[in-house]
């Protein structure tokens, strides 16, 4: 008889952990994270992919997107997120401070520009809601 009261317990302690899990399951990884958004969001323009680019953003919508009114992102040889320098969390909102670097085609000088993400947690992962430019 003990045992059965031990099954029980052991059945709702799954099933419980079990739900903590599904929400925080996000249903696409490249949004897992801050820092894997704002990774995803980069590459793509960096690969000058802009739809990917806005699909980062919690208010894109499909159907809205025109490519000709996004300015064009110059020729890149490379692009990459250099370092966080921030990142604050709270629930299901978070800011993020980066720097991001970059050498253009034909040019070997490294250039570095300060920015920042407002971020919401979404079902898909998290999202930017706004763009922040950080005085360091």
């Amino acid at each position: 008889m003990h045992y059965k009261k031990i099954l029980i317990v052991l059945s709702l302690f799954l099933i419980c952990s079990n739900k903590d899990k599904a929400e925080r399951t996000v249903s696409n990884p490249l949004y897992e994270t801050p820092q894997k958004l704002i990774e995803t969001y980069w590459s793509a323009l960096s690969d000058k992919r802009y739809k990917d680019a806005m699909k980062c953003f919690n208010d894109f919508e499909e159907d809205e997107f025109d490519i000709n009114e996004l300015i064009p992102m110059p020729d890149m040889d490379s692009l990459w997120i250099d370092s966080i320098f921030f990142l604050k969390i709270k629930n299901k909102d978070a800011e993020i401070h980066y720097f991001v670097s970059f050498t253009l085609k034909d040019n070997e000088e490294i250039k570095t520009i300060i920015t920042g993400d407002k971020l919401k947690l979404t079902s898909e992962g998290w999202k930017i809601s706004d763009v922040v430019i950080p005085t360091q």
